[in-house]
């Protein structure tokens, strides 16, 4: 809100000696910004982005293979067209120029002179202030005040903030992380001016505080980008797991061996251990399933699994994870297992009914005896 007084002097601002927030005191000056705050239950004013935003995610969900999370929400919004507002002003006087007796004639003759006092750019005293004009409580309309209110405030600053802290030197419960909270309330408030209990701004919910302490680690990861932090868990799955085949390729570089230009710079990553590849081997030359997964992990990418069933049970031998579910994705994946594992060779297969894993497979595993068993899920 503040402005320099070089910015100012750009603009012709009107020079008042009074007004209705302001007894007369002789000394000018001018309203360099002012703002106005809604109530946070006061009117929505962003209802259309909102509507357009509730669209899209409805289109999205409608569309197959869908990883959207779908949560019940009872109220779709907090805001409850309450009238109440908060008015700020900065005002920037000059005593300087304050008048000896209050006249007409004066004001004006003191307003040409500061003006032109103004765009000289002369080294002048300024004084610097701020009205703040809150509203009666009784102003507030169609929700909570008073005590009450505390239910649906945010969590304060100075909460997140210890809690970044507290994350930091290793409190990793949400049980201690709240004696830590409540003692850091104690220390900052006397017995009097307590706030409630009920008051979440500080006394938060287990849900909330187990939120910033997720955000709070986040900061302290290897990078805030996953492809960088996935690039380091490659390295040292590759250090730990020396006979297991691991295929990273971040999205934007360029080292595939397809000619396909948006293929190239698609994200891949491929896993299999040792152990994955002795059960592939000894139970997958007959019967093979793969399974691609969603809404299983925050991210929209699909997780396929490669899967075989032995003596006891079925399990994973290998994963893979692509960017887009195409068939020319997919077949890149399966290419990689199959030059991994070159006895693999599958007389059955089966697998989603999906066009693009169904042509993928047939362009890998190609052979007369060689059929797939199409179901739906």
């Amino acid at each position: 809100m503040e402005k320099e007084l070089k910015e100012l002097t750009k603009k012709n601002h009107k020079v008042f000696f009074e007004d209705k927030e302001l007894s007369y005191s002789g000394v000018p000056f001018i309203i360099s910004s002012q703002s106005t705050l809604d109530c946070q239950q006061g009117k929505d004013r962003n209802v259309k982005v909102k509507a357009e935003y509730r669209e899209k995610k409805n289109d999205e969900a409608a569309k197959d293979h869908s990883c959207r999370k779908h949560k019940n929400i009872v109220q779709i919004t907090k805001k409850f067209d309450c009238p109440a507002k908060v008015h700020i002003k900065e005002i920037l006087e000059f005593p300087e120029f304050k008048l000896d007796r209050d006249s007409e004639w004066l004001r004006k003759d003191t307003s040409k002179k500061l003006r032109l006092a103004l765009t000289g750019n002369k080294n002048m005293i300024v004084s610097r202030k701020y009205v703040l004009i809150i509203p009666d409580i009784s102003v507030h309309r169609n929700h909570l005040i008073g005590d009450a209110a505390g239910l649906i405030q945010p969590i304060s600053d100075e909460l997140i903030i210890k809690i970044g802290e507290q994350v930091k030197v290793g409190v990793n419960t949400v049980t201690e992380m709240r004696r830590h909270l409540e003692n850091f309330v104690r220390i900052n408030f006397s017995s009097r001016s307590m706030p409630n209990k009920s008051n979440k701004r500080f006394f938060p919910l287990d849900e909330t505080i187990r939120n910033h302490m997720l955000k709070a680690r986040k900061k302290f990861c290897h990078s805030l980008i996953d492809q960088e932090c996935l690039n380091i868990k490659v390295a040292e799955w590759a250090k730990n797991y020396k006979e297991a085949f691991i295929k990273f390729r971040p999205k934007g570089e360029n080292n595939s061996e397809d000619n396909n230009q948006d293929l190239q710079k698609s994200l891949l990553f491929i896993f299999q251990d040792k152990w994955q590849r002795r059960l592939l081997v000894r139970y997958g030359n007959e019967l093979s399933f793969l399974d691609a997964t969603y809404q299983t992990t925050r991210y929209a990418l699909p997780l396929f699994f490669l899967v075989v069933k032995t003596n006891v049970d079925h399990q994973i031998v290998a994963i893979f994870v692509c960017e887009n579910e195409t068939t020319e994705a997919i077949k890149e994946a399966l290419t990689f297992i199959k030059k991994w594992n070159p006895s693999f060779q599958p007389k059955y297969f089966m697998t989603d009914y999906s066009n693009e894993e169904i042509s993928s497979l047939e362009s890998v595993f190609p052979g007369k005896n060689f059929c797939y068993k199409r179901y739906f899920i």
